[in-house]
This record gives structure tokens, C-alpha cells and sequence, in this order.
């Protein structure tokens, strides 16, 4: 369209929008184009989802996808949605006005500063190739000037109005380009228990089991003879664990103290008989009372208090365990399926040797094994012997664990203990870690996992955030971590020596690591006093990472003694690793010192992802 300056123009978002597709206006002065487009970044458990539901886009079919147009009218559903159009309508479109005065121009836009889950970024180009972003509005926050705009200003109530006037009078070309992007950001739950106090609501009398399935209760401070209904509970476990079933829901409430121990009062549950295996499907449960505290179980340093052995299908939820020796809770090899949620696990003591303790050690060595840890607390755990590398949380297996074995750890809090995450042993185990935070360990993980994927993790004050080991192995082993966020924190891995031809091939992507603490390097090669050859590096990959870290003199690889030929500083280091991507750069967070990670609406994190999402966590 030619035309003269000045005037005003009404632009409407294009079909299914597509990164670099652009939709064209011409003036006398200068070329024009307003581009809204969406980037896919997964699913939002919270507000969009809420706007397809009302909307009626249910369901996995492709109506409810962000990108879907179900009504034809050449706006995406995330366009609708954030310009709150109706997706069922072909006449109610999604529209930008476009404002020319002289030689500079705006956009005007809608902007719900309740729809935290977008963010508006406005760029320009002069050849379509290369974009500057002049303003942004990040995840419900004011539109904020970069730097490109000559003004901006927001009008009206929920929705505003957003204007962003560019200034193009200085050497302006003879053309020039500006889009508005839209990108979608999936909102994730903070890590952290589901019920803080300890309480699940709901009705405590009434049981949850299935049909064909019993419900007990058990309450410490019951008076003997009950018959393990509510109204006349158990007030020990050794007529339970005999007469539970498959898939059978056990309600605990009180304090299972190990001094009140007995032959005929007895404060540990042992789920040992194999007719006391649920399925995955109906897990045999063990939880506390709903309507009531947490129950807790007091090991005083003595032997594991909550024990399975047998089971298909196994649930422990919303228990507190504290006090443990060596071990706390443990998953026998024989149980193939369990879930553990909302658990806290605090102050306890491993001494024992060879890494096998821990609050939470969980055996797969013969069997395919499926282990969820989610939405648990724990923390306190030291070692009195360091060198026994024992976790918090353990997970033992063995070369002949099932290929499909996995384990899945999310929305859970590790801080105070030496090694949060320990995987001893090899087999061919998964581990997919993501949504949890870790603060002031010694290590976040210990991995000798066959692969394991790391992602959407924080980490504050810890040693180590990645200990990869290659020992025990029977294949080189693959670690992906990408959109990690760590913040004074040492080394962001440390790799063990090469044992038996196998190594840890690391791949880096999308992290952001922020250390204010002067350190030896970021990446440790070799720990201990091993060698590791240039070449067991060959099978890493590192990309759009960004890194800030003091001293500017610290090196990036850097190999243990007594052989420093992998201490490479930043750039060499990035050729080492054939990474052209990734920066050294102020990731401008708000305020970490504070506990606040989030980006700055001008954090050079927003959009630089693979995905076209953000680096690191948030």
C-alpha cells in the first residue's frame, strides 16, 4: 500500500504466525511492517489454558493449540488470546494500529497486565534481517523503553492500551521495518511442598481406596485393640502390615517415635509381603490423616522406619520423617512403580560406607523401575564421611537395572546437605530432573545415570551443581541440562575421570549461570588427581549458555592436578567446544542477593533460547 505520511492505519495479525513472516506497508518516507506473531513454548498449566477452556478449545485436538486458527479468520489462538478476540468468531480480529506523524511512527496496541504468561517485544530492522527490540513489556509488567523509542505510554484500564513512538528523523533509511512479537511463556509452579502446613484438606473419614480395596487408620495415640477402622484405630502397625492388600490406603496421624519401639508395639511399617504390591494404576498407599498434621516418624538415629519391598504400584505421601541413621525411607528392588509426594525429610545422619544411605534411597537392580519424587522437601543431611557420597536422596542400581528405568524428580526443595540428588552404581537408568531448587549444598547431583535431562532447575550457594562420574560404567553416559539457572555457585559441573574407556558426554544449552564468588573455574575436568585425555571432550556440545563470573582471569575448563592442559579461559574454551552461541554478559536478573531471579524486562536472557524462549530457569 503507497501512501503519503501521516494518516493512520489499522494492521491485523497474520495467519498462523511465523517467525520472519511479515505483512508490509509503504509510506513516502519509509517502509512500515507491524508483524504480531507467536512463539510455541509449551503449554501453560494456569491462564491460557483457562481463556481455551472458556472458549471451549478443549481437548488435545489441534483447536487448542496456541498456533491453530479454528475460526479461519487469520489470527492464532495466542494472538486472540492476548488481544482477547473471540477464536470461535471470523469477524472479531486481533488489530494493531499504526500511527505516522512526520518521520516518526507508533503502534498501538492491548496489553492485560493479568496475563502474566505474555510478553510484547518491539522491534525494528532495516532489511528485515537484523531486529533491535526498542521496548518490552515482559509477563505482566509496564511496557519499558530500551533505549529505541522516542516515547511510550500505557492508557486505560485492564486491558491497556500500549504505544510505543519511534523516532526514525536521525539518518533514518529510506525504509525501515517494526513488528511486535508475541511470545508465550509457560508459567511453572514454584518448587515446594503441596500442602506447606501439613495438612490435606478433605474429609478425614472418609477413605480414598478403590473398589475391591480397604482403607486403614492408624493413630499413635490411640488406645490398644482397635480394629484399624476410623473410628477405632491402630495404634501400631504390625496387625497392618499383615492384613494390608494391593492398592489398600494406609491413613497415619501422630508421632511414630522409635523409643516407644517394641515386639508388640511397633512404630515402624514394613510393606514386605508380596500381597501388599498395588499396581501402578492403584498403588498401595501410606499417607497421613486428611484434615490433620502431618504425621511423623521419628528414627532417632536407628534403622529405616518406612520400608517397601515388594510392590507393583507404591504411594508415600505427605509424611515427615526426621532423625534417620543412614537410612530413612527405602524402595526395595522389588518394587517396580512408586511415587512419593509431598514428603519432608530433614535431619538425619549417614555413616554408612559406599554411598548406599540417605533420607530417601530408593533400589533398582533387576527389574524396570518407574520412581516420581515430587513436590518433597529435604534437607540437613550431612556426612560424617564425605567420601562416602552418600545423597540425601539416593537411588542405587546396578548393570542390570531394565533398560526404561527411570527417575523423575520435580518441584522439590534440597538445601543444607552434602550431596542432594546421588545416583550410585550404573544400569540403564534415566533421570529426568526439573522445577526444583537447590541451595546451600555441597553437590546438587551426583550422576552416574545411563542419561539424564536437567532442566528448569535453580540453584543458589551450592558446591557443585552437576558431579558426573564415569565409574562403574558399561557405556558412555549422556548429561543434558539446559534452562538452569545458578547463582553463586562454584562449578556448574565436574566431571570424574575416564574408568574403563567410558566417559560423561556433558551438552549445555539455554543455561544461565550468574557467581559473583571469585572460584577456580566453571567447568572442573577430571576431579581428584586423575587424568582426562583432550579427546573425552569430543562428545560435548554447549550452546546459547550465558555466563558472568569473577574474577575475569577465572578459567572456564579447567582440568585437576597434577595436568592443567584443559585450563582454558572463556573463548578458548568455547572453541573447545565448537559453541558459537553462547556470551559472557550480564544476564540482568532483578535481584538475586534478594532471592528474586527473574529477568529484567532488558535481560539479554529473554527470547535467546533454541525455542525462542528464554535462557535459564524463569
Amino acid at each position: 500500500m503507497t501512501g503519503r505520511d501521516g494518516g493512520r492505519l489499522l494492521v491485523q495479525p497474520m495467519s498462523s504466525p511465523q517467525p520472519h513472516r511479515t505483512t508490509t506497508l509503504r509510506t513516502a518516507a519509509r517502509l512500515l511492517a507491524i508483524l504480531a506473531w507467536a512463539t510455541h513454548l509449551g503449554a501453560s498449566p494456569t491462564t491460557f489454558p483457562n481463556w481455551l477452556a472458556a472458549h471451549g478449545l478443549t481437548g488435545t485436538n489441534d483447536t487448542a493449540a496456541q498456533l491453530a486458527d479454528p475460526d479461519g479468520d487469520g489470527a492464532s489462538n495466542i494472538v486472540e488470546y492476548a488481544w482477547d478476540t473471540d477464536p470461535a468468531s471470523a469477524t472479531s480480529r486481533p488489530a494493531t494500529a499504526v500511527e505516522c506523524s512526520g518521520p516518526a511512527f507508533s503502534a498501538t496496541f492491548p496489553r492485560d497486565p493479568a496475563k502474566t504468561d505474555l510478553a510484547y517485544h518491539i522491534e525494528t530492522s532495516s532489511d528485515l534481517c537484523i531486529w533491535f527490540i526498542v521496548a518490552r513489556s515482559v509477563y505482566g509488567r509496564p511496557l519499558v523503553n530500551l533505549g529505541g523509542a522516542s516515547s511510550i505510554g500505557e492508557s486505560g484500564g485492564n486491558p491497556r492500551l500500549a504505544t510505543t513512538w519511534i523516532d526514525a528523523a536521525t539518518g533514518a533509511p529510506s525504509q525501515g521495518f517494526a513488528r511486535v512479537r508475541l511470545s508465550y511463556k509457560e508459567q511453572r509452579p514454584a518448587p515446594g511442598l503441596l500442602w506447606p502446613d501439613g495438612i490435606e484438606p478433605g474429609d478425614p473419614a472418609t477413605g480414598e481406596a478403590p473398589v475391591g480395596r480397604r482403607n486403614w487408620w492408624v493413630d499413635s495415640a490411640a488406645p490398644a485393640g482397635g480394629d484399624g477402622s476410623h473410628g477405632s484405630p491402630f495404634n501400631s502397625f504390625e496387625v497392618v502390615e499383615d492384613a494390608v492388600r494391593g492398592g489398600d490406603f494406609i491413613y497415619v496421624r501422630g508421632v511414630f517415635d522409635m523409643a516407644t519401639h517394641s515386639s508388640g508395639h511397633r512404630m515402624t511399617l514394613n510393606l514386605y509381603r508380596a500381597q501388599a504390591g498395588g499396581s501402578p494404576d492403584s498403588p498401595t498407599t501410606v499417607k497421613s490423616w486428611r484434615g490433620s498434621p502431618r504425621a511423623v516418624f521419628d528414627s532417632r538415629r536407628t534403622s529405616a522406619q518406612l520400608r517397601a519391598s515388594n510392590s507393583a504400584g507404591l504411594r508415600f505421601q505427605n509424611l515427615e520423617l526426621r532423625n534417620f541413621g543412614d537410612q530413612g525411607i527405602v524402595v526395595g528392588d522389588g518394587v517396580t512403580y512408586a511415587e512419593m509426594v509431598n514428603l519432608v525429610i530433614h535431619d538425619g545422619q549417614v555413616t554408612a560406607g559406599s554411598g548406599i544411605g540417605g533420607g530417601l534411597v530408593m533400589y533398582a537392580a533387576d527389574s524396570r523401575h518407574i520412581f516420581v519424587v515430587r513436590h518433597c522437601e529435604i534437607f540437613s543431611t550431612p556426612d560424617d564421611n564425605p567420601g562416602n557420597n552418600s545423597g540425601a536422596f539416593s537411588v542405587i542400581s546396578e548393570p542390570s537395572a531394565h533398560a526404561g528405568s527411570s527417575v523423575v524428580v520435580r518441584h522439590c526443595l534440597f538445601h543444607d546437605n552434602h550431596i542432594a540428588v546421588r545416583h550410585k552404581h550404573a544400569g540403564r537408568v534415566h533421570m529426568e530432573a526439573s522445577d526444583n531448587r537447590f541451595e546451600d549444598n555441597a553437590i546438587g547431583f551426583y550422576l552416574r545415570m545411563w542419561t539424564s535431562e536437567a532442566h528448569h532447575n535453580l540453584f543458589v550457594r551450592n558446591g557443585t551443581a552437576f558431579q558426573l562420574d564415569s565409574d562403574n560404567m558399561n557405556a558412555n553416559h549422556d548429561y543434558r541440562l539446559h534452562h538452569n539457572t545458578l547463582y553463586d555457585t562454584n562449578w556448574l559441573a565436574s566431571t570424574m575421570p575416564d574408568q574403563g574407556g567410558f566417559v560423561a558426554n556433558l551438552h549445555l544449552e539455554d543455561n544461565l549461570f550468574l557467581d559473583p564468588t571469585p572460584g577456580d573455574g566453571v567447568i572442573r575436568i577430571g576431579s581428584g588427581d586423575w587424568n582426562w585425555g583432550a579427546n573425552d571432550l569430543s562428545g560435548w556440545t554447549s550452546a546459547r549458555n550465558l555466563f558472568l563470573y569473577t574474577p575475569d582471569t577465572r578459567p572456564f575448563l579447567h582440568s585437576a592436578p597434577p595436568t592443567a592442559h584443559l585450563s582454558r579461559d572463556f573463548a578458548d574454551a568455547l572453541t573447545q567446544l565448537g559453541d558459537t552461541t553462547s556470551r559472557r554478559i550480564d544476564p540482568r536478573l532483578e535481584n538475586p542477593a534478594g532471592d528474586d531471579f527473574t529477568l529484567r524486562a532488558d535481560s539479554p536472557a529473554i527470547g535467546a533460547a533454541a525455542d525462542g524462549g528464554d535462557v535459564g530457569a524463569f
